[in-house]
């Protein structure tokens, strides 16, 4: 079996070829409708057989997800969660001129059932105004992930990203709670980059039972929400996915960058690959960190 440390490398791979699956797609973007952009992600993404045909997150259909908006008129963008239908891909909203996009994948590598959830805003506009305001949630969402270190709670993590939405005039307050006992989640753990399988999920993961293994994702999640006190250990991986929207201008988009943060033996990586989407649509008003 793999340890956790190769499955968190397997976490990082998965990301990375989302990435570039998005770049490769967003560079013929212009007119691109919500459902080509998942049928184009979803067909590279199971290229070579290691990776499932569809997300885990699912629904929306497939577990790969596109929101498209002019940026005149956002709201397509102020979803509460990507499983109602009414926020499922439509072919009817296309990327064209000055559009914002939401766009995200949830892969699951088949041998070992591991995640590596992908997703961003991207920006194909000349608003400054937008321009600046997608590059502070972007430095916000990065201040936040530094700030996790091993030892810390999850709802330290937690508070320390609030303090800064507050700080800034954001929130994150459309975000559905998973449990329903706490409203403020910005993440949740990667099942089985820190713990070892029980024999039953072993058995899952080896049949490949897609179904089953979907399910044991996504009730093994431990939220990094306000109140979650789970302690990060030495090696793990968690994902911080928060969605940052203005408290006083209802008129700028609904802003999400989904960042992977990982321990192996204490040594602390940050998983984005968002840059070579902004180079592919364009954006060279912003650069990630990581």
């Amino acid at each position: 079996m793999v340890d956790q440390i190769n499955r968190i490398n397997i976490c990082k791979n998965l990301r990375q070829t989302a990435a570039q699956v998005f770049a490769g797609v967003l560079k013929h973007s212009q007119g691109l409708s919500e459902t080509q952009f998942r049928d184009h992600v979803l067909k590279q993404l199971s290229v070579g057989n290691q990776i499932y045909g569809h997300g885990w997150y699912e629904p929306p259909p497939f577990g790969v997800s596109a929101l498209f908006a002019p940026e005149q008129n956002p709201k397509r963008l102020l979803y509460d969660n990507l499983r109602k239908e009414e926020f499922w891909p439509q072919e009817q909203s296309k990327f064209g001129n000055n559009c914002v996009g939401l766009l995200y994948a949830s892969p699951v590598d088949k041998r070992t059932g591991i995640i590596g959830d992908f997703g961003l805003t991207v920006y194909n506009g000349d608003s400054d105004k937008i321009k600046q305001y997608i590059k502070k949630c972007l430095e916000i969402v990065e201040q936040a992930v530094e700030y996790a270190q091993v030892g810390m709670e999850f709802r330290e993590v937690n508070n320390f990203a609030q303090k800064l939405l507050k700080e800034n005039s954001l929130n994150n307050n459309r975000t559905t709670p998973i449990t329903g006992k706490f409203p403020k989640t910005i993440g949740h753990t990667i099942p089985w980059s820190y713990e070892n399988f029980t024999a039953e999920e072993a058995a899952a993961v080896a049949s490949q039972n897609f179904e089953k293994v979907k399910e044991i994702i996504r009730v093994k999640r431990i939220n990094l929400d306000e109140g979650e006190t789970f302690k990060i250990p030495p090696t793990i991986a968690f994902t911080t996915e928060i969605r940052a929207e203005d408290n006083k201008d209802p008129g700028l988009p609904n802003v999400f960058f989904h960042l992977i943060v990982a321990f192996k033996d204490g040594k602390k990586e940050i998983f984005g690959g968002f840059n070579q989407v902004f180079e592919a649509v364009g954006m060279d008003f912003i650069k990630s960190k990581y």
